[in-house]
């Protein structure tokens, strides 16, 4: 027992030393990377203007006839990213992606739609955006810690990233930009009609039962950009079709109230009453009843939705 006792203090000693090793790896790690940061700015970008500790920007090409970006609007840019080696992190471009050989068809390439502000955009790139103009190519450098912030690649653990932005557009109102959006959709695409707070547009009338507001029904749908991306189904084909299929997704039919569902956008609220089970219909949702002002995941804020649906079953109404 005596001899146990020491060995049992020299391995609890053991344990300490490599728990106090791993805490100062993964703190040298860090500073590690800081250092590899600065000096990657001094010698690749000499010239450019530090926005923090963690992030500096670089005008790359400019545009002085372009309008000046203003806080408080809202940004439409494309960007590129790509870290200190030069391996890709993430674009909203598809011939960028190409060039990386990276595109895939599941990706909602688009330009960004963002509030200039600290908020809204982040505020080392709110920084680096104040005052530049629609058309600027800017290289913003950014940590590890800063470039997961944006949230606009998945990858960006434990590496630096170098972000390559150009202001597209600039949106003084974007609900009147979004209405905008919506006319210029129905004029290309005839048959919608006002239907409550939605656009609608019935493609196959059904023959079945009534839908009255208590109806719960059951349905296939597939929800759009207005530009034809798919963001959701719940149909195999269709979401093999566009390259979006996910086998750990169930593909069965969505079960809602036909008055209101709190578990469903409010865009869905009404859209089926008063017609029949087997119809098939088209809808343009705008975002207030909808994502709004915040999206959510790959659609963006004040973005519209084309949903279609396809009216399976229906309960019994009472």
């Amino acid at each position: 027992m005596r001899r146990f006792f020491p060995v049992l203090l020299l391995l609890s000693l053991c344990l300490l030393f490599v728990a106090s090793c791993s805490n100062k790896s993964t703190s040298y790690d860090e500073t590690d990377e800081l250092v590899r940061f600065n000096a990657y700015r001094q010698l690749h970008y000499p010239e450019s203007r530090k926005l923090s500790e963690n992030a500096f920007m670089q005008t790359l090409k400019s545009n002085p006839a372009g309008e000046t970006i203003k806080s408080g609007s809202w940004l439409y840019f494309n960007y590129w990213a790509v870290n200190l080696d030069g391996t890709y992190l993430g674009t909203n471009i598809p011939e960028r992606a190409r060039a990386y050989n990276q595109y895939s068809q599941s990706t909602f390439y688009a330009p960004q739609y963002k509030e200039m502000s600290a908020e809204g955009i982040g505020s080392d790139i709110f920084e680096a955006l104040k005052d530049a103009h629609i058309g600027d190519e800017i290289v913003i450098g950014l940590t590890a810690t800063k470039a997961k912030a944006l949230g606009l690649w998945t990858n960006a653990d434990h590496t630096s990233a170098l972000f390559y932005i150009t202001p597209y557009e600039l949106i003084a109102d974007p609900e009147k930009r979004e209405k905008t959006l919506i006319a210029d959709y129905l004029t290309k695409n005839t048959g919608f009609e006002k239907h409550d707070s939605v656009y609608r547009k019935i493609v196959e009338v059904g023959t079945g039962s009534e839908i009255k507001k208590t109806t719960t029904i059951w349905v296939q749908y597939e929800i759009y950009s207005l530009s034809g991306y798919l963001f959701d189904t719940n149909v195999a084909d269709v979401a093999q079709l566009h390259g979006i299929y996910s086998s750990s997704k169930k593909y069965t039919l969505l079960s809602f109230k036909a008055s209101e569902d709190s578990k469903l956008i409010r865009g869905f609220s009404g859209l089926t009453v008063g017609l029949k089970t087997g119809t098939k219909l088209r809808a343009v949702i705008p975002s207030a009843l909808a994502y709004k002002k915040t999206g959510r995941g790959t659609i963006r804020p004040y973005e519209p939705l084309v949903v279609s649906m396809s009216i399976v079953r229906a309960s019994k109404s009472k």
